[in-house]
């Protein structure tokens, strides 16, 4: 049983409380599960990704890519994004263990072996595409340009699927729907993105415990750098309080 007057309760798991008092079969996977699943997914283009991670950048959050690596993917290619941790400004994120100064979107990205159309609980429907390597615009512009998303002979390029973690401010979502609507004129953008409401339990499943390292690690790092700083700063003062003994020495 939730306690909704705790105040480390957020409204995202107040939402989730409430689904569970009202849908029976939600009631049933939550259980099965034992964690929040993602409440929505949206298919959206590498462009789009930068411009997300650009945002991330700006935050305070220790989730986004490196920039030069999102560069090397066509960004005309799609990806795909899931909503995880939802954080308005005030509320208690369990995972940086502290009260959230803004509000945020923590979301899983994975990056698919094809072009992504169509997203489904269970599986992603992907276009498989092979580019013309006999023509030169297009070695040129697409495949030496961008060698995360196709291989020398125009293949689809997998050794850069995976998936990763990025945090931004939830109105950029907002935004990419604009560049849609002003970009998309003419062109099929129709699932560009589009939020899917829906549950996806099994794309959640590593979500959590891989944020949980992400945060460990860094802040392991930095106790680290500090440790070090400290032991730096007092062999400072050892020699320097060694040096002025000997200075005065007879």
């Amino acid at each position: 049983m939730i306690d909704f007057n705790d105040e480390k309760i957020t409204e995202q798991e107040k939402q989730d409380f409430l689904t569970q008092q009202i849908d029976p079969e939600y009631k049933k996977k939550r259980k099965k599960f034992g964690f929040i699943p993602f409440q929505a997914g949206w298919i959206i283009t590498y462009k789009m990704l930068q411009v997300l991670n650009n945002d991330a950048y700006k935050n305070e959050g220790l989730f986004d890519f490196y920039k030069e690596d999102l560069e090397k993917f066509d960004p005309s290619m799609t990806c795909i994004l899931f909503e995880g941790d939802l954080i308005n400004e005030g509320e208690w994120d369990r995972f940086y263990n502290c009260w959230s100064k803004r509000d945020y979107i923590r979301c899983r990205v994975v990056f698919p072996t094809g072009l992504a159309s169509n997203l489904h609980e269970e599986k992603v429907e992907l276009a498989i595409l092979h580019l013309e390597p006999e023509s030169e615009d297009t070695f040129k512009e697409k495949i030496c340009k961008y060698p995360n998303s196709w291989n020398i002979d125009g293949s689809f390029c997998n050794d850069a699927s995976g998936s990763g973690i990025i945090e931004f401010d939830p109105r950029m979502l907002k935004e990419l729907a604009e560049m849609v609507e002003e970009y998309g004129k003419g062109k099929d953008f129709e699932s560009l993105t589009k939020r899917i409401d829906q549950p996806f339990w099994t794309a959640k499943k590593c979500f959590d415990k891989n944020v949980s390292k992400r945060i460990k690690s860094f802040q392991e790092k930095e106790e680290t750098k500090v440790s070090r700083r400290n032991q730096r700063r007092n062999r400072s003062k050892k020699e320097i309080k060694k040096s002025f003994k000997k200075g005065f020495s007879l």
